[in-house]
């Protein structure tokens, strides 16, 4: 008897399926791999942009805590290029910036001039210029009167007289420096400090414009007999876009006083601070954060009635350069930034497949419609909000 042999392998069937089977599980597996990339780009731009927006905010969330220099009414005096001399507001707001977003659409961002003692000399030890610990007082005037110099004296941390020349006024440059009792405080620029003279020593600080300076703490530009002294730095935050293409920036720059004098009759146009948003050739700011910040809303909160029950408290949306009265009664400053992405959000693994996203409105600021309508783009944002309490501000009120 002859066996027929039976043939071995796959049939065509069989390997058609085996085939569609294996493409199946090979197309879901890249479908993992191209998803999982997508969510680990996701995350990584999300956390890039959360570690940018908190660096900038908890920088100016520190400045606002410390603004004024010791001063509690909420302003200081100014008298800059010889004009009439007024007491500012020690946070008030400036100019607004309109935003150009990706998706066409725009928003008004708000900005923050802040004046206050400079943090790097505030409280330094005179005893040792390149170890300062933040221990002891720059200096302390010891007798003031109108059309002479400032007479004062500066100690060490242990409370013995130190020449300040050096710490004050460094050459070449002449920093400003404010003058405060803790109630009322002024914002002086040097011209000269005398070595100290006499026992026990004394020095002489002259400063521009010192006919006009008072010796009451109540007079624009005055303040008592032992008032501390500060090196003073004035900060403006704002929002900067170069061009409409370009990704908007939280910037802060260093104003520097003005050189015009000012006139009698104060106006909110006026600017005793100049920097590069109110002054060609003004000064330059920096770019706080790493990542494009295309939103800045400030408001302040207020006591107008004194009667330090927040249920009472207003909120307005600026103050001015001229205000007298919201300063004395601030409690605290609200702040959100409306942080995006540098990088496009992809779903997939092409520009076809990207993911839009809308910005966040914060109260009336929501952004208008750009040209067409459009309003979202494939930009990632996060928005981020703060409540700081000015500290300098919350102690005796006159």
């Amino acid at each position: 008897m002859t066996r027929r042999l039976r043939a071995s392998g796959f049939t065509l069937v069989e390997t058609l399926i085996a085939a569609a089977i294996l493409a199946a599980v090979i197309t879901a597996a890249m479908g993992m791999v191209v998803g999982m990339n997508a969510s680990t780009r996701h995350v990584r731009i999300i956390g890039d942009v959360q570690t940018g927006a908190r660096f900038g905010l908890e920088q100016l969330a520190a400045e606002i805590r410390a603004a004024g220099g010791g001063v509690s009414t909420g302003q200081i005096g100014i008298d800059p290029g010889g004009g009439t001399p007024r007491r500012l507001p020690v946070i008030y707001s400036g100019p607004n910036v309109t935003i150009t977003e990706p998706g066409g659409q725009t928003i008004v961002t708000n900005s923050i001039f802040i004046i206050g003692a400079d943090p790097i000399y505030t409280g330094v030890d005179l005893t040792n210029a390149n170890a300062r610990q933040g221990l002891g007082m720059m200096g302390t005037v010891t007798a003031a009167s109108a059309n002479v110099p400032l007479t004062i004296v500066c100690s060490d941390a242990t409370g013995a007289s130190v020449d300040c020349k050096n710490d004050l006024i460094p050459t070449p440059k002449l920093p400003p420096l404010v003058v405060g009792d803790f109630r009322n405080a002024a914002f002086v620029v040097p011209t000269s400090l005398q070595s100290p003279a006499g026992v026990p020593p004394t020095q002489q600080l002259a400063f521009v414009s010192s006919n006009n300076f008072a010796p009451s703490p109540k007079a624009p530009f005055g303040f008592d007999v032992g008032s501390t002294i500060l090196r003073a730095r004035v900060t403006h935050w704002y929002v900067r876009q170069a061009t409409a293409t370009n990704p908007p920036q939280l910037v802060r720059s260093f104003p520097t006083i003005a050189t015009n004098p000012l006139n009698a009759a104060c106006s909110n146009a006026d600017l005793p601070f100049l920097d590069e948003t109110n002054s060609v050739g003004g000064a330059v700011g920096t770019v706080m954060g790493t990542v494009p910040i295309e939103s800045l809303q400030i408001r302040f909160m207020t006591d107008p009635t004194s009667a330090n029950q927040p249920s009472l408290f207003t909120m307005i949306n600026s103050i001015g350069v001229c205000d007298t009265t919201v300063p004395g009664t601030l409690r605290e400053v609200r702040l959100q930034v409306v942080a995006r992405t540098s990088n496009v959000d992809l779903q997939g693994a092409t520009p076809k497949q990207q993911v839009t996203y809308a910005t966040p409105g914060y109260e009336g600021t929501t952004p208008t419609p750009g040209t067409g309508g459009v309003t979202q783009d494939p930009y990632p944002r996060r928005a981020f909000s703060l409540s700081v309490v000015p500290r300098n501000l919350q102690g005796y009120r006159l």
